[in-house]
C-alpha cells in the first residue's frame, strides 16, 4: 500500500493514488512521485550539469538526461573509424554550409563576430584566461601548427588573409618578407652564428632572436632587387614604391621568388648583426 504524503488515504498502485493526489488535493502527478519515490528532492540529470531532467508521468519518472546531454557520458563514437567517419560528415556539412557551429539562429553569424574584449565581458574573460596561462598558450600554438601543416587549417594568404591591406607593402618590403629567402639564406646564416651577433658578440641569451638580422655586407639588397625587378619588366624608377593593382602584386612576388633564387644561387654574402650594429651600418636604416 502506498499513502498519500497529504492524508491517510492508501492505494495499491502509485497510478491510483495520482488520481486522488491530483483530484483530492489539486497537486500535480510530478509533486507526487517526487514526495514518495524521491523522498522530497526532484533528480538533476545524470551528466552532472546540475541541469532539471523532464518529468514523463507518474509510471516512468523523470527522464535520465537533458535533451542531447547523454552523449557526455554515452559517446557513441568508440572507434577510431567511427570517429572518422563523424570527422568527415562534419567538415561536409560546414563546407556546404548545412552546419554552422556556434552561429546565432538570428543572424545566421558566429556569436562573437564583431565583438572584441573591449566591447564584450565574456571575450574579455577568456582572452585573459588563455593570457595568463603559458601552458594553454603554448597548447593552443602546438594544435594550431599541426592543423595548418596537415591543411585542416587553410594558410590565408594576399586577400584571404584578415590583414590584407591591398599589398601595399613595397617591393623590397615583399623580397625582405619571402618564405624561401628567409629559410634556404637567412636562417642558415643565422644558426652558423649560433644565433649572435657578429659585430657586438652578444649571445642570443642577451638579445632577442627578434632583434637579429642578416646585414648584406659587400652587395646591398636594394641593389640585387633594383637589378632583377628591371629584368623583370618593372622599369619605374623608384621601384621600391607600393602599389595595389593585382598584376603588379603578381610582379611583385615574382621578383620576390627571383631575389630569393638569386641570393641562394649566388651564396650572397651576408653578416648576423643585431638591430644595434645593424643600424650603424646604413646612414638611413632601410635595409
Amino acid at each position: 500500500m502506498i499513502k498519500c504524503p497529504l492524508c491517510d488515504h492508501k492505494e495499491q498502485e502509485l497510478t491510483s493514488l495520482s488520481y486522488h493526489y491530483r483530484f483530492g488535493h489539486y497537486k500535480s502527478s510530478e509533486e507526487l512521485y517526487i514526495s514518495v519515490i524521491c523522498n522530497g528532492n526532484a533528480p538533476s540529470c545524470k551528466c552532472g550539469c546540475g541541469g532539471k531532467v523532464k518529468f514523463l508521468d507518474i509510471s516512468k519518472g523523470f527522464s535520465n538526461f537533458i535533451r542531447g546531454h547523454s552523449s557526455r557520458v554515452k559517446n557513441n563514437f568508440q572507434s577510431d573509424k567511427a570517429k572518422q567517419n563523424s570527422l568527415q560528415t562534419r567538415r561536409k556539412m560546414l563546407e556546404t554550409g548545412e552546419w554552422k557551429p556556434f552561429s546565432n539562429k538570428e543572424t545566421g553569424e558566429h556569436w562573437s563576430k564583431g565583438l572584441t574584449k573591449e566591447t564584450d565581458e565574456r571575450i574579455a574573460k577568456m582572452a585573459d584566461s588563455i593570457k595568463n596561462n603559458q601552458e594553454e598558450i603554448t597548447k593552443r600554438s602546438a594544435r594550431m601548427k599541426e592543423n595548418r601543416l596537415n591543411g585542416r587549417v587553410p594558410t590565408l594568404r594576399g586577400k584571404g588573409h584578415p590583414q590584407w591591406k591591398g599589398g601595399i607593402s613595397s617591393l623590397l618590403s615583399t623580397c625582405h618578407a619571402n618564405r624561401k629567402l628567409y629559410a634556404e639564406w637567412k636562417y642558415p646564416k643565422l644558426r652558423n652564428s649560433n644565433f649572435s651577433c657578429q659585430e657586438c658578440k652578444r649571445e642570443k641569451d642577451k638579445v632577442s632572436s627578434l632583434a637579429l638580422e642578416v646585414h648584406h655586407d659587400k652587395v646591398k639588397m636594394s641593389t640585387i632587387v633594383k637589378l632583377i625587378a628591371e629584368e623583370k619588366g618593372w622599369n619605374d624608377y623608384h621601384a621600391l614604391c607600393p602599389d595595389t593593382d593585382e598584376k603588379t602584386q603578381a610582379l611583385k612576388t615574382e621578383i620576390a621568388d627571383a631575389v630569393a633564387d638569386f641570393h641562394i644561387k649566388n651564396n650572397v654574402s651576408g653578416i648576423v648583426l643585431c638591430e644595434t650594429c645593424h643600424e650603424k651600418e646604413h646612414e638611413k636604416y632601410n635595409l
